[in-house]
């Protein structure tokens, strides 16, 4: 039941030297890679690799060691409100807006095909096993979809805003709402504010996270009197 997979700590592993696109992996040689590993690494120490199999295809993650960085001096684009939802992702206070991809229920339909087709199958049948391969393609499209969306919008906030201002949501408390439940957790708020507090560290820019009990809607803006 655990996803299939091994780590590499000791050994002649990792990049190999002129060849941008492959892996060297002990016992097994070179593994071509589908983006360029030497650019990701740029130069830098590598510690550990782990090689794991995902919705049908074999990932490898590097782990690396390099000198810190010095803190760049924070981004030019002034300060931005983010405002997180359901039916669009992101609105900026500056009012662009940010479209969510709906990952989870835009393949609600065929996830629930292909689920209902791997009931169907008799266990220890080779049907079986190739109906469970594409539910986890499936869910490892969703999951792909999601981590795109974030990875892209979080990114162009940490290189365009100076200074970030998150709401602290209580997502625990907002899933208990069986009707918003599923889509609240198909936009992965959590996952959004992890990535920007990384991200906006890298960049130099500021990331505040308000208290959700501060009533920014309630204080004038011109005066600061809270009705």
């Amino acid at each position: 039941r655990a996803v299939p997979g091994f780590a590499y700590t000791t050994g002649s592993f990792g990049i190999i030297d002129h060849d941008p696109y492959a892996l060297k992996l002990p016992r097994i040689g070179r593994v071509h890679c589908m983006e360029n590993a030497s650019r990701r690494v740029n130069g830098a120490k590598v510690l550990r690799m782990s090689v794991s199999r995902r919705g049908g295809r074999w990932q490898a993650s590097l782990t690396v060691e390099r000198a810190d960085l010095p803190i760049p001096s924070p981004p030019k684009g002034g300060s931005v409100g983010i405002d997180l939802g359901v039916k669009e992702l992101a609105t900026l206070s500056d009012g662009t807006v940010i479209h969510n991809p709906h990952a989870l229920k835009s393949n609600l339909r065929r996830l629930k095909k292909a689920q209902r087709n791997l009931s169907r199958k008799r266990k220890g049948s080779n049907r079986r096993r190739k109906a469970r391969a594409q539910v986890a393609r499936l869910y490892a499209r969703v999951a792909n979809l999601r981590s795109d969306a974030l990875n892209k919008t979080t990114t162009m906030l940490a290189h365009t805003y100076a200074d970030i201002d998150i709401e602290d949501l209580n997502v625990a408390g907002m899933v208990k709402n069986h009707g918003l439940a599923r889509s609240i957790q198909d936009a992965a708020f959590a996952q959004f504010r992890r990535q920007l507090e990384y991200k906006t560290a890298r960049t130099g820019a500021r990331l505040h996270v308000i208290d959700r009990w501060y009533p920014s809607s309630k204080t004038c803006s011109n005066c600061g009197t809270v009705k």
